[in-house]
């Protein structure tokens, strides 16, 4: 699977890049969606940054890369969060650790 990993954040970025390469997929880490990111079979948004807006990144995503499945993650204790972004397109919403492979 083709993945797109938009997060801000290092640590987490780097967890959950090596965990979904070493489970086969093909990831691409940005911080921002690029109009030559138009062929992901998948996008993962970090919803709980602080420097970026997920939402506004998830309403991009969703235009430019209508094909693709959408996920994110935030801290586990942000619930508003993770209803939000489920309401407005995400197929999925987890905590970081969910994310390092366990999902796909």
């Amino acid at each position: 699977m083709k993945i797109l990993l938009i997060d801000d954040n290092l640590m987490s970025s780097m967890r959950i890049e090596n965990a979904l390469r070493s489970a086969g997929h093909n990831v691409k880490l940005a911080r921002k969606i690029a109009p030559e990111m138009a062929d992901f079979d998948a996008v993962i948004l970090n919803f709980g940054s602080r420097s970026m807006d997920g939402f506004t990144l998830l309403e991009t995503a969703k235009t430019q890369l209508s094909n693709a499945t959408f996920y994110g993650f935030c801290g586990h204790r942000e619930v508003e969060i993770w209803r939000r972004a489920q309401e407005n397109g995400a197929k999925m919403v987890s905590n970081e650790r969910a994310m390092n492979g366990e999902i796909f």
